[in-house]
């Protein structure tokens, strides 16, 4: 819990914070040249039209890919290194594995409208090519009152993070989020959800 003491000695404390866990250059730039020569040249079959948008989207589980293996494991890594900030037990975090994993090649003129993953715990993205104008917006959850003539820390209702290539990004699966209409090239994307495997 965070607060803000007034002068006076009343307080204002803040509950129920949204996070974004942020590893900026987690791969180099030339890493992520030769991943986008792999991923073309891995004959994954693509699909138009995923979620209403003109974006192409693998249907492989990339994680179970071997040459995306070394990947994935460090991907993993930073979604428990997060999950125990959030106070997830080492017990419940070595039961944490990866549902759908995928690649997005967007166009300009691609979006995604504002959505959240159903049915996992995490999901993220690495951003392997980008734009200087690519950027991710996350919101606040719906709010039916009416709106603040000025954004506070308590009011804020979204937040923008631009699209780095070589960062990667990880958020709870219920965090509403969506991407801008693409003005730049080619942008390529490995997305991920991942999940608690109770036994």
């Amino acid at each position: 819990m965070r607060y803000k003491t007034f002068d006076d000695g009343a307080q204002i404390h803040t509950w129920f914070p949204k996070s974004v866990y942020v590893m900026r250059d987690f791969k180099s730039e030339d890493y992520c040249a030769d991943l986008i020569t792999q991923l073309k040249d891995s004959k994954l079959k693509l699909r138009r039209d995923y979620f209403n948008v003109d974006t192409s989207h693998s249907l492989s589980n990339l994680h179970e890919v071997s040459k995306f293996k070394g990947l994935f494991d460090d991907i993993m890594r930073h979604c428990k290194a997060y999950g125990s900030s959030y106070g997830y037990s080492d017990g419940h975090l070595e039961q944490l594995t990866f549902g759908d994993t995928w690649f997005n090649i967007s166009k300009p003129g691609d979006f995604l409208h504002k959505h959240i993953h159903p049915n996992s715990l995490f999901s993220g993205a690495f951003y392997i090519q980008t734009n200087k104008d690519d950027f991710i917006t996350f919101y606040k959850e719906d709010d039916m009152t009416t709106p603040t003539t000025e954004m506070t820390e308590l009011s804020i209702d979204s937040y923008q993070y631009p699209c780095e290539t070589g960062n990667l990004m990880i958020f709870k699966s219920n965090l509403n989020h969506g991407t801008n209409i693409q003005q730049g090239e080619e942008k390529i994307v490995i997305s991920f959800n991942c999940y608690l495997k109770i036994q």
